[in-house]
């Protein structure tokens, strides 16, 4: 039962490099490994009419994620689990995100417990403890959740946070964040093709 991408030199590249850190990844790619979060990767694509991706303060990771879904042409928003409204996103993430050609400058934090979800929302948080964050709202039970590293390749449960790290730790990142939206696109248009979905997916010029 291998780690992905290289074993623990994945901890190192993505910040993980304490003893708790570690030991808190390791048990919930094991947990993985083992059948868990099987749950968030049953999604009805039919039903997916807008992406919400979630992460911890909404700085760095899932503004991320939102402004390439949208540069797919998808209909995208992000919030946090622990953050305030209209903050500004991390200086280092503003960088390497422009540097890899996604502008979002103009992104501005937004906390779960102030967020009107609408039909056909489908939430994708980049780990476990956000997902049930996410579960637990009051209107959850009529919306899907998945986590993002699930559709990373041999990737895991958990897209560790960047938070505090230096731009190669936010190239690694975002590099697997780049990845996971593009598979999560990929199989958006193949339920289009298929005329699965009772409408297409809004793009990013559409959304409201």
């Amino acid at each position: 039962m291998g780690l992905p991408e290289g074993g623990l030199d994945l901890l190192d590249r993505s910040g993980l490099r304490g003893f708790s850190a570690r030991l808190g990844y390791l048990a919930r790619y094991v947990y993985w490994r083992l059948g868990g979060y099987r749950r968030y990767r049953r999604i009805r694509w039919s039903s997916v009419r807008r992406l919400v991706f979630v992460c911890t303060g909404n700085i760095c990771r899932s503004p991320f994620a939102e402004h390439v879904a949208r540069a797919h042409q998808l209909d995208a928003v992000s919030v946090g689990v622990r953050t305030r409204m209209g903050g500004v996103a991390n200086a280092t993430a503003l960088q390497v995100a422009l540097e890899r050609g996604i502008p979002m400058g103009g992104h501005r934090t937004r906390p779960l417990e102030h967020f009107e979800p609408r039909e056909g929302d489908l939430f994708i948080a980049m780990e476990p403890f956000q997902a049930a964050l996410v579960a637990r709202q009051r209107w959850a039970v009529s919306h899907q959740i998945t986590l993002l590293g699930l559709w990373v390749g041999s990737g895991g449960p958990v897209i560790p946070d960047p938070y505090g790290g230096d731009e190669k730790r936010f190239n690694h990142c975002f590099s697997v964040i780049e990845q996971g939206v593009s598979r999560i696109q990929r199989r958006l248009k193949t339920r289009v093709s298929s005329g699965q979905q009772p409408g297409a997916l809004p793009s990013a010029r559409d959304a409201s």
